[in-house]
């Protein structure tokens, strides 16, 4: 029995779906496939313009294929391009006053502000997906899609409230250095702080390897408060995946005893 079969009596045929629900299912492949593009890209975008620009392009398609995903319901569909919105305004505003001498002054408010869009839009999509797949009756291509898709997204959403807390207190979270070699004799190598664009990435991801519980010891936090807060995407990361594999275990188990 394909997963694209409702696994329940009255849908088993394909041809029986509706329209939406093949809607859904090309939504949510954009949506994992623009998430797997911009974690993919996004380190080689920073080594080569050491800023984040092209990091809020593949982001804002990102955001767009996650209204797009989250558009069956009409609530859902006006706050997602409410939030669009206000995030675009907001990545427009600050490129406009970017060539001002005083930029300096309002950049960490700006980027304070932009990340916190970002955890609140991350979040959104992610919860409204999530609901989609733990209402479900049957399992379909569309919720395998929508579960890889939040847990990417969940990522993202961490990697952002670390880099708020960065901005925040600069000591939150060690990160590992910038190092330069330096033609000459000897050919020297030159430790210098990350960039902006480079501590992005790295809290991106240590996010992600917090949510595994991996550990590999290269990027440490610092703080209490840093380390509590660690502690929330590893438990979350756990949970997740322990009652999202019991919830497709459960559906597919239940219709095939329906199916004898």
């Amino acid at each position: 029995m394909g997963l694209d079969h409702g696994m329940f009596p009255g849908h088993t045929n394909p041809q029986m779906k509706k329209p939406e629900d093949l809607r859904a299912t090309r939504h949510h492949i954009a949506l994992t496939i623009s998430l797997l593009g911009l974690l993919l890209t996004l380190p080689v975008t920073i080594d080569r313009n050491n800023r984040l620009g092209w990091f809020d392009v593949l982001v804002w398609i990102c955001l767009i294929a996650g209204v797009w995903a989250t558009s069956r319901r009409k609530r859902h569909l006006v706050t997602g391009v409410l939030l669009l919105t206000v995030t675009m305004l907001l990545a427009a505003t600050r490129a406009s006053i970017e060539q001002l001498p005083d930029w300096q002054r309002v950049e960490k408010v700006i980027e304070v502000l932009m990340r916190g869009l970002y955890v609140v839009f991350f979040g959104y999509i992610a919860a409204t997906i999530l609901g989609e797949v733990l209402r479900a009756r049957f399992v379909t291509r569309d919720h395998i899609y929508g579960t890889v898709a939040v847990y990417l997204l969940l990522g993202l959403l961490w990697g952002n409230v670390f880099a708020l807390v960065q901005y925040s207190r600069p000591d939150s979270f060690r990160l590992v250095p910038t190092e330069t070699r330096i033609a000459g004799d000897g050919d020297q190598i030159v430790s210098s702080p990350p960039t902006r664009g480079e501590s992005e990435v790295q809290l991106i991801y240590f996010a992600f390897v917090s949510m595994m519980t991996v550990g590999y010891g290269d990027v440490i936090p610092q703080t209490s408060f840093a380390r509590m807060l660690v502690l929330l995407p590893a438990i979350m990361g756990q949970f997740y995946i322990a009652v999202l594999v019991a919830r497709m275990v459960g559906l597919v188990g239940g219709a095939r005893r329906r199916g004898r």
